[in-house]
């Protein structure tokens, strides 16, 4: 069986992240995040991460029972979620 490794869609990263706010900040992590990943970079718990993919506020994909998410729609998340 051969795996196909995919490279990450950098131009819709860089659209997502339209003030160069996030991309630097979040480059130690992996393009797919982990609640863990998510958790240390917002200063929350992994229980409240798990809650905002649960409620919906951060859209995620659930793999089995881990829950896996994109750069692109974290730093979506944190747009949405800027004092404005």
């Amino acid at each position: 069986m051969t795996t196909i490794e995919l490279e990450p869609n950098l131009k819709a990263l860089r659209d997502s992240d339209p003030d160069g706010l996030f991309i630097e900040a979040l480059a130690t992590f992996d393009y797919m995040m982990t609640v863990q990943d998510v958790a240390q970079f917002l200063g929350q718990t992994n229980q409240a991460v798990s809650q905002y993919l649960r409620e919906g506020s951060l859209r995620g994909i659930k793999c089995g029972k881990y829950w896996r998410i994109p750069k692109k729609l974290f730093i979506e998340y944190l747009y949405a979620n800027a004092n404005k």
